[in-house]
């Protein structure tokens, strides 16, 4: 990769991204639902959000477009989308990431309308959204999600879009990291078959699915409890899904980018750009 203006102006933005607070309406909204979503919580419980994001991930497998990257990108695989420059990438993740924001704020319109009932239609709705997006911005930088280490990479994208404080945020930035580095040094394809021989890697996935689940049981349910309320249900839906699958979009721009400089020998270590 062509470390020219463009690309070292991505690395400062990550590195700001990375040390950045989560977005004030997210707080805002915590803050505010917080007396309500004890109880309403009880009606999504924990175990339901785990069948919902299986559900919701193979819904996503289902529905992302491999055909448009590979259209957009003017290749014919993903392995030579990761060789083109990264504003070209960039510009086809962008466009992805406004459409989704644009789908999930009038889908939760129209659910926050419908007071409760919508509400709880609403989350699995919000989470396929989520899992679709994540996935449709891995395929614009050249990454299949294919195998369990693929999907627990979309977990950890999800966990750290949905971070309430930075010590969340922190966390799920090492993890991310951490997985970057291992995957660097032994590929997909590899730990693919790894993961056949080796039952501890079902193991962390089945470990990441449960921490996923119960963060967004818990911070849905708080962003979406005022939808239970009549007039400002549909003002509510939408703009708590702005705020999610914006924070979903960054999260996944953000890692996938760190993850295709990763590739091309590029490391980020203490906001400073780093070759090999």
């Amino acid at each position: 990769m062509k470390i020219d203006e463009y690309v070292r102006g991505q690395i400062k933005d990550i590195v700001a991204w990375e040390a950045e607070e989560p977005w004030l309406v997210t707080k805002v909204i915590n803050r505010v639902t917080a007396p309500l979503a004890w109880g309403i919580k009880k009606v999504i419980p924990k175990v339901a959000i785990e069948g919902i994001v299986i559900s919701a991930d193979w819904v996503a497998s289902l529905t992302t477009r491999e055909k448009w990257v590979l259209g957009e990108a003017g290749v014919d695989s993903f392995a030579a989308v990761r060789e083109l420059p990264l504003q070209k990438l960039d510009a086809m993740a962008d466009s992805v990431h406004n459409w989704a924001i644009t789908t999930a704020t009038a889908e939760g319109g129209i659910a926050g309308a419908a007071g409760l009932p919508g509400m709880v239609l609403d989350i699995p709705a919000v989470i396929g959204q989520a899992f679709r997006l994540i996935r449709q911005v891995g395929l614009c930088y050249g990454y299949e999600t294919k195998t369990d280490e693929d999907f627990s990479f979309c977990l950890e994208v999800l966990s750290l879009a949905g971070a309430a404080s930075m010590k969340e945020k922190t966390g799920s930035l090492a993890t991310l990291k951490s997985m970057e580095t291992t995957l660097k040094k032994v590929g997909w394809k590899a730990m693919e078959k790894v993961a056949k021989k080796n039952p501890a890697t079902r193991e962390a996935f089945l470990l990441a699915l449960k921490k996923v689940a119960e963060q967004l049981g818990f911070q849905l349910t708080k962003k979406k409890a005022l939808q239970a309320v009549p007039i400002i249900g549909a003002a509510v839906g939408a703009t708590s899904n702005l705020a999610f699958i914006r924070s979903v979009g960054w999260a996944a721009r953000r890692a996938y980018q760190r993850r295709l400089l990763e590739e091309h020998g590029l490391t980020i270590v203490d906001g400073r750009l780093e070759e090999r």
